[in-house]
This record gives structure tokens, sequence and C-alpha cells, in this order.
């Protein structure tokens, strides 16, 4: 065991050091007690949330029952099952990525397998039932059962996306630059959209989270970057930003920036026109033609910087696009 054990550090242990500056931006909070004492209460509870209620009290018994003694004795799988639920736990409330409940999904099944041995053992200690694999699986699919019922997975699937950026293609618009107003899903779908439908990469699609409103890596701490819809406005205008898509679903207009550029677009613009919507039974989604936000050269400059990756804008090669366009809209390289 311990050679397997050195085995798997020499393999993993280089990759974790050569990505670990990587991984470390996206950290929410410092190593330290001061995030662990915040972890230690929340992931606690969060078990429950990954193994249900009966689940883990099936996952402490099973511990119980690996560090007792006398004859009935564990498979070293079982308790290979329950170091990993124990290591992945206490990696959480050391390393200070976040405080989410998702980072626990992953002892769902070990986590299963332990309570179910745990609830079998119980049930021969007391006379319910012998050594066998039919207990075994009984109590396992019971469990699992208890554990999904746990879970509730919001639906997440934006509408009209994919339409949006038909829309802005089909329109043959010199004006190359788009901003994306909605929840992380919204924004994520309409990137999406065009990476499939711009295969020349003509488009540049900035994201209103990340223009609007300030916010961590793992968006857990949120702060809306204008106090009012006027200076909303004032910042469209002068931004360089040829087309809006903004998605109308709640979760999108729960965030305060998109409620200010909902107001912003309702201040009768007459250079802001709504060219297409879509609307149905997962929301509404509405797209506007800025024509009053010609973008200069410096402004396409800016906004190719904002939406490259960090690795590729610290390139000294890096293509940026000129203000003047080619006869079929796209910008001229430098």
């Amino acid at each position: 065991a311990w050679l397997a054990a050195a085995l798997v550090g020499l393999v993993t242990a280089p990759w974790y050091v050569l990505t670990y500056r990587m991984m470390a931006n996206g950290f929410v909070y410092s190593w330290g007690w001061r995030y662990t004492r915040l972890a230690v209460p929340f992931y606690l509870h969060a078990i429950t949330t990954s193994l249900g209620v009966i689940g883990t009290i099936g996952f402490a018994i099973g511990l119980l029952g690996l560090v007792g003694r006398g004859t009935d004795r564990p498979f070293p799988t079982e308790t290979s099952l329950a170091a990993l639920v124990l290591a992945l736990v206490v990696f959480q409330m050391l390393a200070p990525a976040d405080l989410s409940a998702r980072y626990l999904i992953p002892i769902v099944p070990a986590g299963i397998v332990v309570a179910a041995q745990g609830f079998a053992r119980l049930a021969r200690a007391v006379g319910l039932g012998r050594r066998s694999h039919r207990l075994h699986l009984a109590v396992a699919a019971a469990l699992l059962l208890d554990a999904a019922g746990m879970f509730r997975m919001p639906h997440v699937t934006p509408y009209g996306m994919d339409a949006v950026a038909q829309a802005i293609i089909a329109a043959h618009d010199a004006s190359n630059t788009v901003l994306a107003a909605g929840n992380d899903h919204a924004e994520g779908a309409l990137i999406a959209a065009f990476a499939i439908a711009d295969p020349t990469q003509r488009f540049y699609v900035l994201r209103a989270s990340q223009e609007l409103a300030t916010t961590n890596f793992m968006g857990s701490q949120y702060a809306p970057r204008f106090v009012s819809a006027a200076e909303v406005a004032h910042w469209l205008q002068g931004s360089g930003i040829g087309w809006l898509a903004i998605d109308l679903s709640p979760g999108s207009v729960a965030l305060r920036h998109n409620r200010q550029l909902l107001h912003a677009l309702r201040s009768g613009n007459p250079e802001w026109r709504l060219v297409f919507h879509a609307t149905g039974p997962r929301g509404e989604v509405r797209l506007y033609r800025l024509s009053g936000n010609p973008a200069t050269s410096a402004q396409l400059r800016a906004l190719l910087l904002r939406v490259a990756p960090p690795s590729l804008a610290r390139r000294d090669d890096l293509v940026l696009p000129s203000a003047e366009s080619s006869s079929d809209g796209s910008p001229t390289p430098r």
C-alpha cells in the first residue's frame, strides 16, 4: 500500500508543482487558519448534502466499524474508500479555493459504499441480516436514492443565444463587438454559440458580468461597478460596443448590473434599436444594435486584450484589430 502511495506521489507531485500558480489564481481565500476555521463547519455540513442525512449516518457507522475491534474485520477496499472520503474532505478544509458544496461531489460513490457496509454490519450485529451481497446492494440502493434526493439541479440552459448569434452574423454589419448580459450560463452560451457559428473569429464577445461588475474567479463575491443606470448608459455610449444581447430570465435579472443595463436600454436613446428578440418557455432574450457606438482603434485593441486569455494578452506578437475594416466588414490585422 505504501509503495502504491509513493508511486502516485512520484507521478502527480510534479504536475501539482508545475500548475500550482495557475490553480492559485482562482483561490478566493488564502492558506491558513482564517480559511480553515470557516471551512471545517461548512464542509462537515456539506457532507450531508453529498451523501444525504441517512448516508452520513451510515458513513459514520462504517467508520466506527473500521476502527472497532472484533472478528468482523473490514475489507481493504472498504478501508481505502473511507480513507478517500476523509482525504477529500480534509483537502477541501485546507486548500483555500472556495466554500462550495459541489467540491464534495466526488465523495458520493465511495461514501455510499462505506455507508452501505456500515448499515449491513449493523444489521448483522443485531441479527437482522446475514453477510450477503444482496443485503449490501439493497442498502446501497436505498442510500443512493437518499443522496440523489439531496441534490437540486436547476435548469441552466439559456434560451435563444444560438439564434442571437445567428442574427448578428446574418446582419453583415461592420461592427464586430458584442456585449453578453445575463448570468454566467447565458453569457457563456452566447460565447459558445459564436465559437461554433463564427469559424473566422470575426466577432469579439465581452461579458457584462466582467465589464459592469466585479467578482472573484469563483463568482462568489459580487459587486456592481456602477451606482445607477445613468452611469451604465454613459459607459455604454462610450464603450465602442456595437451589439448588446441581454437575457431576461430570473437568474439574470436578479443581478443588479443587468437591471441597471435594462433600465438604461429603456431610457429612449434613438441610436439603441431592438433588432431581435426571442421568447420561449425558458425565458426571453433581446438583441440591441447600438449604432451610436462606433469603435475606435484604441477601443478595439483594448477590447481584444480584455477578452484574450492572460497567456495570450502578454504575448508581443498578438495581432490586434484595426479600426479600418475590409470590404466584408472583418477587421484588418495590423
